[in-house]
């Protein structure tokens, strides 16, 4: 056996619908927190940073503690709406309410245990209630309603995709006409033709996420709730038309969902990318109202900057849980896994913050070491050749994917950004030479730039080659006005740097441990200052600065 075997879930993340809650690890937020806060929260990061694994985390969490808060996780991944959001905005209504309400119902029938107050679910009932939906089920047992409405709602999403379905003004052809008929061929009468039409034709209307809201108050009042907590995944991941009706809706939790006791019958914790990749409505931008963060909700930054003291921990913490829970053997140690731990801090640091590229750098460099140590008789461990050549092959394949950057994108980052940065630290390396240690100049990656020229590289910072330095968790260690005197101050991404060789490779480790870091803790005292020129404004003038 020339490599340590490793499981292939190992190297799996939430995205590929593999979660697994007990390799969970705080990334500065906590689950139980959040989950019972009674607040409304957006969190942010881009794609990698962990936002599925929370939204699942919290899920669990209410589960876990359902007979002490009786809170009622709904979890919905919005990237399963992408094929409907070329439906005009009817229709696109239709689905995404049908959605929210089959997540909550199938959210009950699956997990009855924990909801049931006491007695014989088969006998609880739909009281007498005005609630939209709930009201065609009066008397009726509650998990034969639910089952029902499953079944109407997937027959309602089957109809919206197919071309024999026609929405006119014909009030006698409409969509819930459409639907009302099929069910009734199929079903027969066990829902009535009018409650059918009314339940799919409120659902297409501009005012439907009102319509959700009251279902979901009805829902508490039949379960005896003390809130229902939406939990919406992907919502940067669909159309700017899509966002705008998720966000309608979130907007009317938050303003419109009181109850006598003064808290709310439902909140919500959403998942979106940095404010460049999500589409927030704004009436300056045309739209009929605002959402704002930080008055509409609150925000939690998910990506742990690189900085942070505890940064090294939280990526050993979460290497050695899942060693030891697929690899007892191992003793859930990282020297399991790797030759020596300037080997993992390499894998680490590159990592940028973001733990799903982590075990991409792990699982291609295990690849490579495979191969390399084939006709080995001892068993070998990753090497650090392997993890810098899979940090190559993972930034040269993903991070910067040629299909995902623009002509502009490259020229900002490969004619102005790099060169800049590649010839102050070669400088700072030089100079460093006949330098003492208390006089050297540290390595750094920090940019400074204006706020029209950050939404320049609005692009580079969704796919994670620029990190916007104010919407990342801070280590309290740093200096509480750090950057404050410095404009917009940005980093380049590590495994980017490391790809480019903006400084001395073989000494990286040292550089993000030492350099980086002090430099931050003494409030950024070292930064370039980038303007980034258009290819028509000219040639690029370089200044470079020390």
């Amino acid at each position: 056996m020339p490599i340590v075997r490793i499981k292939p879930d190992f190297f799996n993340n939430d995205a590929q619908t593999n979660f697994n809650a007990n390799t969970h690890a705080n990334p500065g937020l906590e689950i139980e927190e959040i989950a019972f806060s009674n607040r409304n929260i957006l969190i942010e990061g881009i794609r990698g940073t962990g936002k599925t694994h929370i939204l699942k985390m919290v899920r669990e969490s209410c589960f876990e503690k359902f007979e002490v808060h009786r809170v009622l996780p709904v979890y919905l991944s919005l990237a399963k709406l992408s094929e409907y959001e070329i439906l005009e905005d009817s229709k696109f209504r239709a689905h995404l309410y049908t959605n929210i309400v089959q997540s909550a119902i199938s959210t009950i029938i699956n997990n009855f245990s924990f909801i049931e107050k006491a007695g014989d679910p088969l006998h609880l009932k739909v009281l007498k209630t005005d609630a939209p939906i709930l009201e065609a089920f009066i008397d009726r047992p509650i998990v034969e309603v639910l089952d029902e409405i499953k079944a109407l709602f997937e027959m309602l999403n089957s109809e919206l995709l197919s071309d024999d379905v026609k929405v006119v003004k014909d009030q006698s052809n409409n969509l819930g006409a459409e639907v009302a008929a099929k069910w009734f061929k199929l079903k027969g009468e066990s829902i009535k033709k009018e409650h059918i039409e009314q339940i799919v034709n409120t659902l297409s209307h501009f005012n439907a996420s009102r319509y959700i809201v009251n279902f979901f108050n009805g829902l508490n009042d039949i379960l005896e709730l003390n809130y229902t907590l939406l939990l919406l995944d992907e919502i940067s991941g669909t159309s700017d038309k899509a966002q705008i009706e998720v966000f309608r809706l979130l907007r009317l939790i938050r303003a419109s969902t009181e109850t006598t006791t003064g808290t709310n019958f439902i909140y919500f914790i959403g998942g979106v990318y940095p404010p460049e990749k999500t589409n927030y409505p704004a009436k300056i931008k045309g739209h009929d109202f605002d959402f704002i963060q930080g008055e509409d909700c609150s925000m939690e930054y998910l990506e742990m900057d690189v900085l942070h003291d505890e940064y090294e921990s939280f990526f050993r913490y979460i290497t050695e849980k899942r060693i030891n829970i697929l690899h007892p053997e191992s003793s859930g140690q990282t020297s399991w896994i790797f030759e020596d731990d300037r080997t993992f801090l390499l894998a680490a640091f590159t990592a940028n913050g973001l733990p799903r590229r982590y075990f991409e750098i792990l699982n291609n460099a295990y690849s490579i070491a495979s191969k390399k140590f084939a006709s080995e008789t001892d068993i070998k461990r990753l090497d650090y050749s392997s993890v810098s050549t899979a940090i190559q092959n993972i930034a040269d394949s993903q991070t910067l994917s040629d299909n995902q950057l623009t002509e502009l994108d490259l020229h900002y980052l490969e004619k102005i950004i790099i060169p800049k940065l590649s010839a102050r630290n070669s400088g700072a390396e030089t100079r460093n030479e006949s330098r003492d240690e208390d006089k050297r100049l540290p390595v750094h990656m920090f940019l400074s730039v204006s706020r029209g020229d950050r939404k320049k590289l609005g692009n580079l910072i969704y796919r994670g080659i620029i990190h916007n330095l104010s919407r990342t968790r801070k280590s309290k260690s740093l200096s509480p006005d750090s950057g404050e005197q410095k404009g917009i101050l940005l980093m380049l991404d590590l495994a980017v740097a490391f790809y480019y060789r903006v400084f001395n490779v073989q000494k990286s480790v040292d550089y993000f441990q030492n350099d980086l870091r002090e430099n931050a803790k003494n409030g950024y005292l070292y930064y370039s200052t980038i303007t980034l020129i258009d290819p028509d404004q000219g040639p690029i003038q370089q200044s470079f600065d020390f």
